[in-house]
């Protein structure tokens, strides 16, 4: 029985996720591993074989999605800075010992799967949005105070009382939250 070779959208889609995926230097060695040491010629390739690599790049590029937000994310929140080569490097240790010590699976991202990747990806959205309600609210108050300051200069004390109050039922908010927590030893 003859077995079907790769057709030509299976040999499109295996080049463009190669390209993609930034994985093109090592084709050759993909191709071997997937034709069982058979070929290094993708076009070499039978179908099934095909399919299978195409599927693990298929995974692979999803992968690199997740790493990819999961670093915009942290950029985002600070906990990562800098855009250097030493920065870079920095950042990837700063970000796996985040991930060991902080994170939801305890590991560095590289030696994460997907559906970890998943888990860290959904942590780091709620670090991002608690960073920018902080945001918000520190931009609230820096308008609030601002506007005392205009009310008061131009002789607007009812105004200048209102958002004063605003701002202290505000800031007491936060006050009471840390009061509210309890510290065990």
């Amino acid at each position: 029985m003859e077995k079907k070779s790769i057709t030509v959208g299976q040999l499109k889609k295996l080049h463009t996720m190669l390209h993609k995926t930034g994985l093109t230097e090592h084709k050759a060695a993909l191709v071997c591993s997937y034709s069982g040491g058979r070929t290094t010629s993708s076009r070499e390739l039978i179908a099934a074989e095909a399919n299978a690599l195409i599927k693990f790049l298929v995974r692979n590029d999803e992968r690199q999605k997740l790493v990819s937000r999961i670093w915009y994310l942290a950029f985002e929140c600070g906990i990562i800075y800098g855009s250097g080569d030493l920065d870079m490097s920095i950042n990837t240790g700063k970000l796996d010992l985040f991930c060991k010590t902080r994170g939801t699976v305890k590991k560095p991202i590289s030696a994460q799967d997907l559906s970890e990747l998943k888990r860290t990806h959904r942590q780091f959205e709620g670090i991002y949005r608690r960073c920018q309600q902080k945001r918000q609210k520190d931009q609230y108050i820096e308008d609030l105070q601002e506007g005392i300051r205009i009310c008061t200069d131009n002789e607007e004390y009812e105004k200048s009382s209102i958002l004063k109050k605003e701002l202290e039922t505000i800031t007491n908010k936060s006050k009471r939250k840390s009061d509210e927590r309890v510290f065990v030893e």
